[in-house]
């Protein structure tokens, strides 16, 4: 019975290993592209006025 425990807790490691490790990928992925996002808008809000006005540009 021992062996076919270890069996399964192999089976099921190779199996989850590539899950996590995707999961972790794409977390990692999600936050770069959201830090991106925020930059993007910041420099927008900042060229645009201030976001009161989103048409309106600010002329240094």
């Amino acid at each position: 019975m021992a062996d076919r425990y270890d069996a399964g807790a192999v089976a099921w490691a190779t199996g989850d290993i590539p899950v996590l490790i995707t999961t972790i990928i794409l977390a990692i992925q999600w936050v770069r592209s959201d830090r991106r996002e925020a930059r993007r808008v910041g420099r927008r809000s900042a060229v645009w006025g201030g976001g009161h006005s989103r048409w309106r540009r600010r002329w240094p």
